[in-house]
């Protein structure tokens, strides 16, 4: 089936600060094709990651995203790592054409899935584990404090993502632990 439209959708924040915490704009993209469509997120710059895509061609390792993707087969995975190698081969040149690409790729796979009638752990080869440990972000008011992380624990948490701030917290960190782990 062809690639009929790919559609960009820019969300973009009220205020985005200069800080890794998640406040950037973001950029989806939506493929279609024979009726159906696939979503994917940019991990890009909404703007130059859509330029990218419509840019005019300038000389041959520098065409438009577009130029490998519209119009194109997308009938199996194969299709998906054709296009992404032309993209690499038609856009060398373009500084966000991977960023861009990066959404658009996610799209594709969305749509494959769609168009086999397959969820995407299957076209990724099946499941790899029957269940996979994940982490909550916390609701602990003092994660140096034995007793409620025993608690927190037994609630059936068994990890929680943390990043020392400075050198001090990272000692009383490891002091933390290193008692917690004597005193069990």
């Amino acid at each position: 089936m062809k690639i009929e439209a790919v559609d960009f959708f820019y969300l973009s924040m009220p205020e985005v600060l200069d800080i890794g915490d998640g406040s950037q704009d973001a950029l989806l993209v939506r493929i279609r094709a024979g009726g159906l469509e696939g979503w994917g997120e940019c991990e890009a710059s909404p703007l130059t990651s859509i330029a990218s895509y419509v840019c005019p061609m300038s000389h041959s390792a520098c065409k438009s995203l577009q130029y490998s993707l519209e119009g194109k087969n997308l009938d199996g995975i194969e299709d998906i790592y054709r296009i992404s190698a032309a993209v690499h081969e038609n856009s060398l040149d373009l500084l966000q054409a991977d960023h861009t690409l990066s959404g658009i790729d996610i799209a594709l796979w969305d749509l494959a899935g769609k168009i086999l009638d397959k969820p995407l752990y299957q076209l990724l080869g099946g499941p790899m584990r029957a269940a996979a440990p994940v982490y909550s972000h916390g609701n602990i008011a003092n994660m140096l404090d034995a007793g409620e992380c025993r608690a927190w624990a037994q609630r059936g948490m068994s990890s929680v993502p943390a990043r020392p701030v400075c050198a001090a917290a990272t000692a009383s960190a490891t002091s933390a632990t290193s008692a917690t782990s004597r005193s069990t």
